[in-house]
């Protein structure tokens, strides 16, 4: 399925329906990420999206498949404990290729 954005859009909102923190995706840096998630998402790496969960409690991170070892590594310096809200496939029309994409939050 080629329409990512709106996807991860309905995923976050299904498990945090009340709101949440900045966002930071990790690898997949599509615009329509932007529309569909609001002006104050943010692109980086694996790295970046652990150091947002391990700063901001309310943060997002989602991170996809080629950037887990980053947020893994990350995760492990931060001494950060997170938890997956879920994943979306898709096919990355732009990079022609597919992507899975996880949602994460710090632990509670």
């Amino acid at each position: 399925a080629p329409w990512i954005a709106p996807r991860l859009k309905e995923a976050l909102y299904e498990k945090m329906p009340t709101g949440h923190g900045p966002i930071l995706i990790a690898g997949y840096n599509e615009p329509s990420a932007v529309i569909a998630l609001g002006t104050a998402t943010r692109f980086g790496v694996g790295a970046d999206a652990a150091r947002l969960l391990a700063t901001d409690p309310n943060g997002v991170a989602i991170v996809s498949g080629d950037q887990t070892d980053g947020f893994n590594a990350g995760l492990a310096a931060g001494h950060t404990d997170v938890e997956t809200l879920g994943s979306v496939t898709g096919f990355n029309y732009a990079k022609g290729k597919r992507v899975v994409l996880t949602i994460w939050r710090r632990a509670s």
